[in-house]
């Protein structure tokens, strides 16, 4: 049976020994190396090891990527977590990323002519050119609107209920090809 080394007793640091600190609590480590954690805790601040959990110091180059892209995705790339890269940006009063909106391209049912919107869901895209062919104009009809009605009674045989519902049934029933003269 060998001797154990009584607990407290004085320590050879070996390189192993030293590139353990700072990877675990020192009490952990102190346990592991049977040493006083005190004596832990002295070594590696001798040798400026930060303490287990400390966060690192953000360096320059860290700091200009600040507000580049989300702060999740940031903090994946930098190893850092989302709510560090967020104070940070805070602490440093620069503005959060924000996604660039989306543009989408659509053809008017009324003049066939191609316009562009930005922002929103492809599948909420208006189907008129903005705001010259606006279907609804309070108090009266335009004249594109009473076109649709007309072709729309002329193709289905009654009357639309509403201007969106007008503007889906024109489409899918062929009347911009009654229209596009």
């Amino acid at each position: 049976m060998t001797a154990r080394r009584p607990l407290f007793a004085p320590l050879v640091w070996n390189q192993e020994a030293i590139d353990a600190l700072g990877t675990m609590p020192d009490v952990k480590l102190a346990k592991m190396l049977s040493i006083d954690p005190h004596t832990v805790q002295a070594k590696r601040r001798v040798l400026g090891i930060p303490a287990y959990g400390t966060p690192r110091p953000w360096t320059p180059e860290e700091d200009a990527q600040l507000g580049t892209m989300s702060a999740r995705a940031l903090g994946l790339l930098l190893g850092r977590t989302t709510k560090a890269v967020l104070a940070r940006q805070r602490q440093l009063g620069i503005p959060a990323w924000q996604q660039p909106k989306l543009r989408h391209q659509g053809r008017c049912v009324v003049c066939g002519r191609t316009f562009v919107i930005r922002g929103g869901r492809k599948s909420q895209l208006r189907k008129t050119c903005p705001p010259e062919h606006r279907i609804t104009q309070p108090g009266r009809l335009s004249a594109h609107h009473k076109q649709l009605i007309s072709a729309t009674l002329m193709i289905t045989g009654r009357q639309p209920k509403s201007a969106r519902g007008l503007v889906k049934k024109t489409v899918g029933h062929g009347v911009v090809d009654l229209l596009g003269d």
